[in-house]
């Protein structure tokens, strides 16, 4: 047990000696992570399919500004229908014989409907004076940045998502960690305790204690590599990956908790009136709010438009008749320009307007709501990380004296002055306030990353 014990002691202290603190960043891997996760997560992935319809509705919405070309071509056939007579013999037949001319006329019987016709034409429309064309452009324009403020809200909740998992990994990797040592540590107890009770210097119930501590140890083991299995799955899922890849974790041992330096790594550096006052300028909640309350003044200002008069260019070059022919007497041209002023339409733009207008008030309502919300969560989770970062030094102070503890009880053990029960449960102590330290630890980093994901700074590190 001694060997065990130097051996640990020697493989932290070459840790700590590896890894300095001062050149150590702490969350270097949860970023790369964040950035994994934000690419590859596919709610975001979803998300970013939205952002590529936005922008189409703003390209089709731009369109309308432009001139419109096409080719129309009509090819009737008709018969029957109305008809009228044109009493060409009527008024010609009379006036021959009255000169002598020996003709005769029939009246003309002709169609309305020609048997058949075509009608081909190149036509170009361009829009001059359109207002409800501009204002619904600049209302798709308002919808797209609404979209990327919407997916920045994602970001933050997926980013969020990916910080608790993570450290929720990395708190049952290190209980894993704790378990191994434990387990050797008990199982090293055992074989002490029944070595001395074969030579009489031992009773048996330091076998049966130390029995029961290996199984207790084993079952808490077993304890912790579930909750690692299933934290690693829940990670890997947020990110999109196999459940069985592999997270990586920085390098944190007991001893360099220990060290005061330490701590600076988990210090935020705002205090709670600066973190308000900063989430108030960076949460995208607040710019999707805007823009959606512009997307709504601007259809607003669309039904206004109604009242409007528009003014639209239409040209037109082609051919018609009965034959499909390119000769002059085919051909033809026409430009027209296209008037329309809408005097009265039963009320229904001012009613669209007045509908409009209690949406836009809805949003600025729940404008003020949600910065009440904004600012309860940076409350909650600022005091909440100030909570978990005043037990570190409780955790660190009663790791010490645990630790303080289990040395003088081993040590009087070792000379006969402290019963084989006393050391156990230094040693119980000791891992206890080991896992404590390490717990407390995560905690800290966790709701210190949480406070900044309240503030909307995770994507701006």
């Amino acid at each position: 047990m001694k060997k065990l014990i130097l051996l640990m002691f020697i493989v932290s202290i070459l840790v700590s000696i590896i890894s300095p603190l001062g050149a150590q960043e702490v969350d270097s891997y949860l970023k790369s992570y964040i950035k994994l996760g934000l690419n590859k997560n596919l709610e975001l992935g979803s998300a970013k399919q939205n952002l590529i319809a936005s922008a189409a509705r703003e390209d089709q919405a731009f369109s309308n500004f432009l001139p419109k070309l096409e080719i129309n071509s009509r090819y009737t056939r008709a018969g029957g229908g109305r008809s009228f007579v044109f009493p060409l013999g009527t008024m010609m037949n009379a006036l021959y014989d009255s000169v002598g001319i020996d003709m005769k006329l029939n009246d003309e019987t002709v169609p309305f409907l020609r048997p058949e016709e075509q009608d081909t034409k190149l036509e170009l429309v361009q829009p001059i004076f359109n207002y409800a064309i501009l204002y619904a452009y600049d209302a798709s324009n308002q919808m797209k940045k609404s979209e990327h403020s919407g997916y920045r809200v994602s970001e933050l909740n997926i980013a969020e998502q990916i910080i608790t998992q993570y450290y929720n990994c990395a708190k049952a990797r290190k209980l894993v960690e704790i378990g191994n040592f434990v387990i050797a540590l008990v199982n090293e107890n055992l074989s002490v305790a029944q070595k001395l009770y074969n030579v009489g210097k031992a009773p048996k119930t330091d076998v049966l204690r130390a029995e029961v501590q290996v199984s207790s140890a084993n079952q808490e083991l077993s304890t912790a590599k579930n909750m690692a299995t299933l934290s690693r799955g829940a990670f890997n899922t947020t990110l999109n990956r196999p459940h069985e890849t592999e997270v990586l974790f920085d390098s944190v041992t007991a001893e360099m908790l220990l060290n005061p330096e330490f701590k600076r790594n988990l210090e935020f550096g705002k205090t709670m009136d600066e973190a308000i006052a900063a989430g108030m300028q960076v949460r995208p909640e607040f710019d999707k709010l805007n823009y959606d309350i512009g997307t709504l003044k601007s259809i607003k200002k669309g039904y206004y438009s109604d009242y409007l008069p528009s003014l639209t260019l239409v040209a037109d070059y082609g051919i018609q008749g009965e034959k499909y022919k390119w000769d002059k007497e085919s051909r033809y041209w026409m430009v027209s320009g296209m008037f329309k002023w809408n005097l009265f339409s039963g009320f229904a733009s001012n009613a669209k307007q007045q509908e409009t207008e209690a949406q836009i008030n809805s949003l600025n309502m729940m404008n003020e709501n949600v910065k009440q919300l904004i600012t309860l969560e940076i409350k909650n989770n600022y005091l909440n990380y100030t909570s978990a970062f005043s037990q570190y030094d409780v955790a660190v102070k009663t790791y010490r004296s645990a630790e303080e503890n289990y040395r003088l009880t081993k040590k009087s053990y070792e000379q006969g002055m402290a019963p084989f029960i006393s050391l156990l449960d230094a040693e119980t102590t000791l891992n206890v306030s080991m896992e404590n330290l390490f717990v407390t630890y995560y905690e800290i980093l966790t709701t210190k990353w949480k406070l900044k994901k309240s503030i909307g700074l995770i994507n701006n590190e």
